[in-house]
């Protein structure tokens, strides 16, 4: 009836293979169905007829009898094969709609955690397109280097969109689209910065060292953006908004420790983030989410406890989550609580 696996692509195949397997079984049997429900008269007919095709592909008789008995077994075997699937496809077509669902019906699930990092990369989407709709000023444009430079090539200073000729507008346009902004771009950068994956890069041992002696030893490495780790980005979203001053100070203490007294545009576009409203408002959903959601769900299904879970098991809280979604969204004063909200739509 179905496989529970992760989202390796090994894993997917075999799934895409027992899927197959499973329909041509169950296509085989209605054929021997088939075959055994054929009057005697009409099966004689029908094998007749096959054999005659079997004896047209070995080119006539006398090459069949020239075959070892082997070799006649395995023709006859592939025949037989040949014949129910033909008889069973058959049967399958004439099946109704409903009948053939429970032919078809082959449920894969993957793991948990790969469901929860694609409900938060979805629900980034989404937010990131929320700009437009609203009609509010999106996130900072967080451009890379070569696209920051040859943007500030094309926009000299006072120079807007609108004001380019053709072929320059074009091209900006284009640069703007290719580079990114938002809270997931943020979090992405400063995981380089802070806990590079290649320890030789990025400010990793710096940063530890700055936190410790300011928070204690127990303030923990920055959450690992820089590789692929579950919930990674809401947990960065909380450090950057926790220790949100800190971590200006820390960006401006590496340009002041330069001889050039500088940021790289990776640091500069960080700083930008953490100073843009815009910005700051993805990295306070992304945080919502970690805490309301992401972190409760997964003490749940891989916390204590959880060991001998099999995800069958977990339909009636996966409806538990849908609910606690909606009780969310309909009463939004459940995360903020009322004063706040007032405050909130005052200031913003």
């Amino acid at each position: 009836m179905g496989q529970n696996g992760d989202h390796a692509a090994n894993e997917k195949a075999i799934a895409k293979h027992l899927r197959q397997w499973k329909k041509s079984v169950l296509v085989e049997e209605m054929g021997e169905k088939k075959l055994t429900g054929l009057g005697l008269a009409d099966l004689i007919l029908y094998l007749a007829s096959w054999n005659a095709k079997k004896i047209a592909d070995t080119r006539e008789i006398d090459a069949w009898n020239a075959l070892t008995p082997w070799e006649q077994a395995d023709i006859d075997s592939k025949l037989m094969k040949a014949i129910l699937r033909e008889l069973g496809e058959a049967a399958y077509d004439g099946l109704p709609s409903s009948e053939k669902r429970e032919v078809d019906r082959f449920i894969w699930a993957g793991c948990c955690m790969h469901k929860n990092l694609n409900s938060f990369k979805g629900g980034n989407t989404e937010m990131m397109l929320k700009w437009a709709k609203i009609q509010v000023d999106p996130p900072v444009l967080l451009a890379n280097k070569d696209n920051a430079a040859e943007l500030h090539k094309i926009f000299s200073p006072g120079v807007l969109l609108d004001k380019l000729n053709a072929k320059d507008a074009k091209r900006a346009q284009e640069l703007l689209e290719l580079s990114a902004r938002g809270g997931v771009k943020v979090t992405a950068l400063a995981g380089a910065i802070f806990n590079n994956k290649d320890d030789k890069k990025g400010q990793g041992d710096t940063h530890i060292n700055h936190f410790r002696a300011k928070f204690g030893d127990h303030h923990h490495w920055f959450p690992d953006t820089s590789n692929t780790r579950f919930g990674s980005h809401g947990l960065a979203a909380c450090e950057l908004l926790k220790h949100h001053a800190e971590y200006i100070q820390f960006l401006n203490n590496i340009a002041a420790s330069k001889g050039s007294n500088s940021h790289t545009n990776i640091e500069k576009n960080v700083l930008e983030g953490l100073k843009d409203k815009g910005t700051l408002t993805e990295l306070v959903a992304m945080g919502l989410y970690t805490k309301l959601i992401h972190h409760p769900y997964m003490r749940l299904v891989r916390g204590p406890g959880t060991e001998q879970s099999n995800i069958l098991d977990l339909g009636p809280l996966h409806h538990e989550l849908r609910n606690h979604i909606q009780g969310l969204l309909d009463s939004p004063d459940l995360i903020f609580g009322d004063g706040i909200v007032r405050e909130n739509k005052s200031r913003w």
